[in-house]
């Protein structure tokens, strides 16, 4: 079992396998429970130290930007944002996968003089991971926001010790 409350809600919704060693870390699927926070599967979770694999989703996410009120209460009508993200990778020799975070439903609120409501339709933002090279794709569409597109890619570098890192010195292709 396991179970934690508070802020972040969470419990394991069955018993779960788990196998610890010194050269290996391997979590049996596992879905969590987070209230109203959301839900979160864990597929497959291994680590050793020649390969890594991580696969799951998550559904229903909440991200709070209005602050409640002053009484700890949500703020009325508020339709905060929910996310859902799938991630499928692995770490090894090379790198191979794909992660994506999206916009289940709602919206996020600016604070100015004025709070504005972006209109949130679209946000997604995919990093996707091929031999040594890592790229992440963003796109959010709304109706006060506009449209925004970016792209970024860089080559990570896996050293003698089998571990995978960014160089200061990396060049990072952008738009």
């Amino acid at each position: 079992a396991l179970e934690a409350g508070g802020r972040f809600p969470a419990r394991l919704q069955a018993p779960a396998t788990l196998e610890l060693g010194a050269d290996r870390v391997r979590l049996g699927a596992a879905e969590i429970e987070a209230g109203d926070k959301g839900r979160i599967r864990l597929l497959e979770t291994a680590w050793s130290p020649t390969q890594s694999v991580l696969r799951g989703d998550l559904a229903g996410l909440v991200v709070e930007t209005e602050p409640p009120r002053r009484d700890g209460r949500p703020r009325r009508n508020a339709d905060p944002l929910r996310l859902g993200a799938r991630w499928d990778l692995s770490v090894g020799r090379t790198l191979e996968g794909e992660a994506r975070v999206f916009r289940e439903a709602g919206d996020i609120s600016v604070e100015g003089e004025l709070r504005t409501r972006l209109g949130l339709e679209k946000l997604e933002a995919v990093l996707s991971a091929r031999g040594d090279r890592i790229d992440l794709a963003v796109d959010v569409q709304g109706k006060e926001l506009g449209s925004v597109q970016g792209e970024a890619g860089l080559r990570a570098r896996r050293g003698a010790d089998g571990l995978w890192s960014v160089p200061p010195a990396t060049a990072i292709r952008g738009a």
